[in-house]
């Protein structure tokens, strides 16, 4: 469903093949289970039929849920009465059966309508894959999170959610002493961090296989950084510009073998050039020298 947007439907059509198929088919609730899939209920000619029916079928099973955050438009002036229901029952559906949910992805950078902090500020006994936007926190969220007057509430996951290996939340800075950091082995930091927020969380997330940073926040020139050692690590992408990823860069010991890909963000102004060319340079030396470490250890 992750990779194939259309395997709900193609197991849909599958299922009405023959009679021996869809006994089959429909005795097997795991299947149903990891097909729930949003987008495709939405484009369905009765969507809240079917959305009954796919839940119907996946009985008790372990749930993977995909949606797109920008297809809720509960407030927009096109949703329609049949559209909010759904959003409604997507979002009850999730509260209600949050402990078995193993792979739970909205894609989107914006939070939507429903997403709240509250709503994944449950223990996840079962969750590995979390992707979703949160709406933006306020104030300081190291300690936990924040309802929008700023009150310190209940962290994400409750701090348990012992399964969990790959995790992607735009409008979160996690706590650096969640007890589940350590088992990550992917994780996307994005630009509410700031560059001593993105060492403190890598310094506990030791298991990493998988770093993708997104535009991080350069922060304080003058604040202290300290060393990162990612000795698992086999891919690491970034997406920044020139000061933050030289920063950053400079703070990392990269195991050799793993993958790197940094995209320098364009100007934004003109001005800054001279000043940014600098920051340039030094991440080139740093990739550089990573290069170099590779080729010379390859040929011993």
């Amino acid at each position: 469903m992750f990779a194939d947007k259309k395997a709900l439907h193609t197991t849909r059509i599958s299922s009405q093949v023959c009679r021996r198929w869809r006994d089959l088919m429909l005795d097997r609730p795991f299947l149903w289970a990891r097909l729930i899939d949003m987008e495709e209920i939405r484009h369905a000619s009765t969507p809240q039929r079917w959305w009954n029916v796919l839940i119907q079928r996946s009985g008790a099973a372990l749930l993977w849920i995909r949606a797109e955050s920008e297809s809720f438009r509960r407030s927009h002036p096109e949703a329609t009465d049949n559209s909010i229901k759904l959003e409604q029952l997507f979002f009850g559906f999730i509260n209600s059966n949050w402990h078995r949910i193993q792979r739970l992805v909205i894609d989107g950078n914006y939070p939507a309508p429903g997403l709240t902090h509250a709503m994944v500020s449950f223990p996840a006994p079962q969750l590995k894959e979390f992707e979703m936007p949160l709406p933006k926190e306020t104030g300081d969220s190291r300690s936990g999170d924040l309802d929008n007057e700023g009150t310190i509430t209940t962290p994400i996951f409750s701090g348990h959610a012992p399964l969990l290996r790959r995790f992607r939340c735009v409008g979160y800075i996690v706590d650096r002493q969640a007890p589940w950091l350590g088992n990550l082995h992917s994780i996307e930091l994005n630009r509410l961090y700031s560059i001593s927020d993105a060492l403190a969380v890598l310094s506990a997330a030791h298991s990493l296989t998988e770093i993708i940073i997104d535009k991080l926040v350069d922060g304080k020139p003058s604040e202290p950084l300290f060393n990162v050692s990612l000795p698992r690590l086999k891919s690491f992408r970034c997406e920044a510009s020139p000061q933050p990823c030289a920063r950053l860069l400079g703070q990392l010991e990269f195991p050799l073998g793993c993958s790197m890909n940094i995209h320098i963000s364009k100007y934004n102004d003109p001005n800054s050039i001279a000043e940014e060319n600098p920051y340039l340079l030094q991440v080139v030396n740093i990739f550089s020298l990573y290069t170099k470490r590779h080729l010379q250890s390859s040929h011993k």
